[in-house]
């Protein structure tokens, strides 16, 4: 799809082997598209769900225990502390659950995202625009902060979900 695309990376025991998955499929530009990474640990597999369709096959994780260097943080539209390109648009509701929400096709919400009893992390972005904070939603307050200009602005005609 011309290079647009999305790419999902889980870090195994060490934080230094990985394993990833990249989609360049049905993503619309300039408009808002709905996009799921989904990892099994029953299957052992990662998945991304574009606009409510699931990739045809998942990618294999052989990975039993995954990174917990404290220092190693988690990162929402790039890699941290790393040189490459950066994620360029709007980001709006991020939710970490521990469950797998979807296995098959869906109709993506249009609704903020809620707390339920499998959520991890959840995060609305509706900050004040030029904030570089943005608050956890979830019971777990992880509060994540923008970096490399990473900050909450208005978002431009089109995309509003549907």
């Amino acid at each position: 799809n011309n290079g647009l695309g999305v790419k999902f990376t889980v870090f195994g025991p060490g934080c230094g082997n990985s394993v990833s998955r990249a989609e360049y499929r049905d993503i619309k530009l300039n408009q808002w598209n709905h996009i799921a990474g989904i990892y099994n640990a029953a299957t052992q597999s990662l998945n991304i769900a574009i606009n409510g369709k699931l990739s045809s096959t998942p990618t294999s994780v052989t990975v039993s225990t995954f990174c917990s260097d404290p220092t190693f943080n988690f990162t929402v539209g790039g890699i941290y502390n790393t040189n490459t390109i950066p994620f360029s648009g709007y980001i709006d509701e991020v939710r970490i659950s521990d469950t797998v929400r979807y296995l098959s096709d869906f109709a993506p919400a249009t609704a903020d995202f809620t707390n339920d009893a499998n959520t991890r992390g959840l995060w609305h972005f509706s900050e004040p625009v030029d904030a570089i904070s943005f608050g956890d939603a979830s019971p777990q307050g992880n509060t994540l902060t923008g970096i490399k200009g990473a900050k909450s602005a208005q978002p431009a005609s089109g995309w509003e979900k549907p």
